[in-house]
């Protein structure tokens, strides 16, 4: 099992950087006016949010507390067309606080997210391509759960989580349909997934499904994915990516992460997004807002208005 994903690692990892090996050496190779012509290929697209929001009240009869929240996005993304080669990267930093002034533990996290994922296909022909995918996601910051202690009258937090404690990274390989540009699913019957657990005290207590006292956790299954980019309407944006994925040893058992964007520019500088993110696990165990734990469906859901700023770039 270890000489099989270890393997199969080696092989996705190696696609592209052949294939970047191979077009260095055609820059070598050509006059400089060819030379110049090759970066065209690549397209490269930023952009960078700014989301603030402030709440006041004073003898406000309806309850509630003020509160203040500041969140920032970058949104990073590579593609690189060349005959029958598409090679497309996506990477987003997310994190978002929000300060209570009622609180014990005034300032809380509401969102907090690295994620990355790259995709090498090559074409046979019009609607399969043969494709190696990568993808990995983790956290900044310490994760916690607060609660309300009645008897107390005073807040209490659990530490969950933290900077890859859990990390995921999974790679794959396989077959893509792709009838619409933007439309997409990737079949990989050959898929690798890794989970991270770099905590201690959670490794320790065994968090996330790997063993106590392991820091990782080695699996070999089968995925699909499918993404979705489309413009609805004008300035009005839609992203979803979806994964899917089965162990070989507990095939029945299928691991989800969903994550979906609906953007709408209101003008150059001035955006709104809703954000989702759906994941299920079987090896997790959350602890559940009725005060059990198991596995249970992890939902986040952000909405947001604020400042937006392209850094797009072609070709160079």
């Amino acid at each position: 099992m270890r000489f099989f994903l270890i393997s199969l690692f080696i092989f996705i990892f190696s696609i592209p950087i052949y294939a970047q090996s191979d077009t260095t050496k055609a820059v070598v190779e050509v006059d400089s006016v060819l030379a110049a012509d090759t970066v065209k290929y690549w397209s490269k697209t930023g952009n960078f949010r700014l989301n603030f929001r402030n709440v006041t009240l004073k003898n406000w009869n309806a309850g509630g507390s003020s509160n203040i929240s500041l969140g920032g996005e970058l949104r990073l993304g590579a593609i690189k067309e060349k005959e029958d080669i598409t090679w497309t990267s996506d990477l987003l930093f997310a994190y978002g606080l929000i300060r209570e002034s009622s609180s014990d533990f005034p300032f809380k996290k509401n969102d907090d997210r690295i994620l990355l994922n790259t995709k090498y296909s090559h074409k046979i022909n019009d609607t399969w391509s043969l494709s190696s995918i990568l993808n990995f996601r983790t956290q900044f910051d310490d994760g916690f759960r607060y609660r309300r202690d009645a008897n107390a009258d005073r807040e209490t937090r659990t530490f969950l989580s933290t900077f890859m404690a859990p990390g995921y990274l999974q790679g794959s390989l396989g077959l893509t349909l792709k009838k619409e540009e933007w439309y997409s699913v990737t079949m990989a019957p050959y898929t690798g997934k890794l989970t991270f657990v770099w905590n201690d005290s959670l490794s320790n207590a065994g968090a996330f499904g790997v063993e106590k006292g392991e820091k990782s956790r080695l699996e070999a299954g089968s995925s699909i994915t499918t993404s979705i980019k489309k413009t609805l309407f004008e300035n009005v944006k839609i992203t979803s990516l979806l994964n899917l994925f089965a162990g070989y040893e507990s095939f029945e058992k299928v691991d989800v992460n969903w994550e979906a964007l609906l953007e709408l520019k209101v003008n150059k500088f001035i955006t709104s997004s809703v954000s989702a993110v759906l994941i299920y696990d079987e090896d997790i165990d959350v602890k559940r807002d009725d005060g059990t734990t198991g596995p249970a469906v992890q939902f986040q859901n952000v909405i947001n208005v604020g400042f937006s700023l392209d850094l797009n770039g072609n070709g160079k």
